[in-house]
């Protein structure tokens, strides 16, 4: 807005009355307002500020005036009869008042006495008893006849036997006697035991074959002369009732040389290999075993060929 000051000037920010119209100042100076512009577009929206503080609650208001109490009608009489109702206190009991006792009447006359009636007759005497009565004590013994002695009188009754006596201390010991004579000896021998697996004891011959079977019962050393043609010779598995540390040897000659095929039951080592097969040419070759009997096996640890 612009109007006429003291010295013709104008003040920007006011908008006239009338747009457009002149203002003459003091001075003489003509001031004419422009036509107010066009409003500009509205800005962006600013941020929403943050809630304001929930205020405190006001006083609470004065109660309001009570509404007319207007009684409904009266309903119709129950037809349910309704429980009864306790029993009273029992009231206090009245005074009660004797009557005066009657004057006791005049005792009457004592009666005649009665007739003795008649006396029972006696009953029968009771059968004797069969229990004989106590006997009487006995006597005094009568004076002596005299032509001698008066017989003896009867026994007295024995007399209540006395408390037994303290043991005395016992004896001293008698001396030892002398040892009897030595008893013949037996004539009867005594069971033989069971023989022990001594190595190399019982030697048993197994006849020529293709494999053996020795029966470590009754074997110590078993030995062959194998006279078969060059082939495969197979050595099972002993049988028998085996010990822990038994000894087994064999000694095998043979004719041709024999390829060896073992049961899994033997066992061989570092030292002593596998042997695969025999000398042949009639030569002696010796092999010996001992039985673990934790481990099952039958190791080798002996072996020496072709004497």
């Amino acid at each position: 807005m612009a109007t006429s000051g003291l010295y013709g000037s104008s003040s920007a920010g006011v908008v006239p009355a009338n747009p457009g119209a002149e203002t003459t100042g003091l001075y003489g100076t003509t001031v004419k307002f422009g036509v107010t512009g066009p409003t500009g577009p509205a800005g962006p929206t600013g941020p929403t500020g943050s809630p304001g503080f929930i205020g405190s609650n006001g006083p609470t208001g004065p109660t309001g005036p009570q509404g007319n109490s207007i009684t409904g009608p009266t309903g119709a009489a129950s037809t349910v009869v309704g429980p009864t109702g306790p029993t009273g206190p029992t009231g206090a009991q009245g005074n009660s008042i004797t009557g005066p006792t009657g004057a006791a009447g005049n005792l009457g006359p004592t009666g005649p006495q009665g007739v003795q009636g008649i006396q029972g007759s006696a009953g029968p005497t009771g059968a004797a008893s069969t229990v004989a009565g106590p006997t009487g004590s006995i006597g005094p013994t009568g004076p002596t006849g005299a032509g001698g002695a008066g017989p003896t009188g009867p026994q007295g009754t024995q007399g209540i036997q006395g408390i037994q006596g303290v043991t005395g201390p016992t004896g001293s010991t008698g001396l030892t006697g002398p040892t009897g004579p030595t008893g013949a000896n037996s004539t009867v021998a005594g069971p033989t035991g069971p023989t022990g697996p001594l190595y190399g004891s019982r030697v048993v011959d197994y006849a020529t074959a293709t494999s053996i079977t020795i029966n470590a019962n009754t074997t110590d050393m078993a030995t062959m002369t194998n006279t078969q043609s060059a082939g495969t010779f197979t050595l099972n598995a002993p049988t028998g009732t085996l010990v822990n540390g038994q000894k087994l040897m064999f000694r095998m000659t043979s004719t041709n040389v024999q390829t060896f095929s073992w049961n899994s039951v033997f066992r061989f080592s570092t030292d002593l290999t596998q042997p695969t097969v025999s000398s042949g040419a009639g030569k002696e070759d010796y092999m010996g075993f001992i039985y673990d009997s934790t481990a099952d096996k039958w190791d080798l640890i002996a072996k020496n060929f072709g004497f």
